[in-house]
């Protein structure tokens, strides 16, 4: 997701996510979009870019609020945004609505998952799905050789995401 922003020219990605995901053991995700980001230099700065709610102070109503206070406070800083879910998602839509911030054109947006959801909105949003197909097939394999009494795969069994490309994302002009 974030290689996709920065080949369009992003370098002020904003990450959406619960404030659950800043606690043990998904801080380490976290932190780890974080280096990367760095390390890929697709941000100016740290902490400035996370944008982080409680579901127990008011759920996405308050986040909404809370998109719509960071947005306001640096109009035009940041350039796209990586939501952590579909309800996150759709927050940042009504914050985009409310803002009159066009998407792609003034905020590309991308969404970790990817459902109906993502193909129906307006515009429809890039998604990274994670193969729940394939994750389904595997486990029920597992199951039968289980049954089976056959032995367990020897190794683990990786199932790599894929970026389902929408009109979400827009490449930066100079």
């Amino acid at each position: 997701a974030i290689d996709c922003l920065a080949s369009c020219g992003h370098r002020r990605i904003l990450l959406a996510t619960p404030a659950d995901y800043l606690n043990l053991p998904h801080y380490h995700r976290v932190s780890e979009w974080f280096d990367y980001a760095r390390r890929m230099n697709y941000l100016d700065r740290r902490l400035e870019y996370l944008i982080s709610f409680s579901d127990r102070r008011g759920g996405l109503h308050h986040f909404r609020d809370v998109l719509v206070s960071a947005l306001t406070a640096r109009p035009g800083d940041a350039t796209a945004l990586v939501c952590m879910d579909h309800a996150i998602l759709m927050a940042a839509l009504s914050a985009a609505w409310e803002l009159k911030i066009r998407i792609p054109e003034d905020l590309s947006v991308v969404v970790i998952g990817d459902t109906v959801l993502s193909d129906f909105s307006q515009p429809p949003i890039t998604g990274v799905s994670v193969n729940l197909r394939r994750h389904m097939e595997l486990a029920m394999q597992m199951v039968i050789d289980h049954e089976m009494r056959r032995d367990p795969p020897g190794h683990a069994l990786i199932v790599e995401p894929e970026l389902i490309r929408r009109a979400g994302v827009a490449r930066i002009t100079a």
